[in-house]
């Protein structure tokens, strides 16, 4: 489809200049956009912030299963998109860290404190397709 499987995120995010947002997926554009950048022939990329593209990821899920709006599943959300801010603002504290030159004591103990963030969030997305395919099943009913 020449990078025009991800041509979606282009209608939901116009402002970015990417069409695939990971590094591995086809998209000719980005690719010829970022590489301007980079020897500055492009300037002011605009990138989406990834919360907002994991927020939206998880609103088309509810979408695609045609799940009405419930409290739980609004509840969930909200406490998945906190707990990914959370291990958001971790991983960029710890890199601050190693740039300031922090003991390796206090580096060791914050990389574990991501890594148990990070399982939470796994967890809470497990549990958010496990609502997902419930009340879905809930509603073919």
């Amino acid at each position: 489809s020449y990078g025009e499987g991800y041509h979606n995120f282009h209608h939901e995010f116009q402002a970015d200049y990417r069409n695939g947002i990971r590094w591995y997926q086809y998209d000719p554009s980005k690719w010829l956009i970022a590489s301007l950048a980079k020897i500055k022939l492009a300037y002011k990329l605009r990138v989406t912030p990834e919360v907002q593209i994991f927020k939206a990821m998880l609103l088309m899920q509810e979408k695609k299963q045609k799940l009405s709006e419930t409290s739980s599943l609004t509840n969930l959300r909200e406490t998945i998109i906190t707990t990914y801010l959370k291990w958001q603002k971790m991983k960029n504290d710890y890199k601050m860290m190693k740039r300031h030159s922090s003991s390796p004591t206090k580096l060791e103990s914050f990389k574990e404190q991501i890594r148990l963030a990070r399982l939470e969030l796994d967890m809470l997305k497990k549990r958010w397709e496990f609502e997902i395919a419930k009340l879905s099943t809930m509603q073919s009913y």
